[in-house]
């Protein structure tokens, strides 16, 4: 993409997709719209929960106020050669508790896997509201339609309807692509990757903050779990508050085993 800048190029890319969807979707019947509201949202406030707005950068740098951070939406876990998968979430806390001087921050973990926008925003007080977080982390996925271009209007629309809901909450939203796997078609890479192109562009376009995992698979093939956390740090910038904490202790502080 000589010539480019990143942006114009993910822009490129994106309308590249959005353009060989609109080919194939010219002999596909269009399916029933959907509709979707988030529960609890045509209600009156909850003022326990309702605060004043504050950006992430801010949020993080005041050590002094504990934050609940809550995961939800499409569970991003990492591969590691034998046992279990290891959930990103728990290993954010444990990094966040031990390098940043957050040891009183909560970290709850609601996501699900295959858990679509749709079942999110009508299942909202039970797997969000009730934990009045400070910072929500949508983890998203590409599996909310058969048909990529039918569903894509609709997932642009409700992940921008949960990011402002939270927003006049006083919540801080993060969202997160999925966890990159390789495609088994060209078909199925499109559908895939229109939703992840969508998350970037919306996290663009309304100053939402991004953590990249598709990109992190797909330029470095690197899935394990201490991979993932390191995407997670580095795209919220929380490496370099890892630093600024270390200093303010006067020597630098053991750093979470990751690997």
């Amino acid at each position: 993409m000589t010539g480019f800048s990143a942006e114009q190029a993910d822009r490129r890319r994106r309308l590249f997709l959005l353009a060989q969807l609109q080919a194939r979707s010219a002999v596909s019947e269009p399916g029933p719209e959907e509709t979707a509201t988030v529960s609890g949202a045509g209600s009156a406030p909850v003022p326990t929960w309702k605060r004043k707005r504050r950006s992430f950068e801010t949020a993080i740098a005041d050590r002094a106020t504990p934050l609940a951070w809550v995961f939800t939406g499409e569970p991003a876990c990492g591969a590691p050669d034998d046992g279990p998968s290891v959930p990103l979430s728990g290993l954010a806390g444990v990094a966040i508790r031990e390098n940043l001087r957050r040891q009183t921050d909560a970290f709850v973990d609601t996501s699900s896997p295959g858990l679509r926008l749709t079942e999110l925003l009508q299942d909202f007080d039970r797997r969000v509201a009730r934990f009045r977080p400070d910072i929500l982390v949508v983890g998203t996925t590409t599996r909310e339609e058969v048909r990529a271009l039918k569903g894509l209007p609709r997932f642009e629309r409700r992940l921008i309807q949960l990011t402002r809901y939270c927003h006049r909450r006083g919540c801080e939203v993060i969202l997160m692509t999925p966890t990159f796997r390789a495609a088994t078609s060209a078909e199925d890479e499109i559908d895939r990757l229109v939703y992840v192109e969508a998350t970037r562009g919306i996290a663009a376009e309304h100053a939402i903050p991004l953590v990249d995992l598709w990109a992190h698979g797909e330029e470095t093939g690197d899935l394990s779990a201490g991979g993932l956390l390191h995407r997670f740090l580095r795209d919220l910038q929380l490496e370099r508050e890892r630093s600024e904490a270390s200093t303010d202790c006067g020597a630098p502080r053991r750093r979470a085993s990751l690997q």
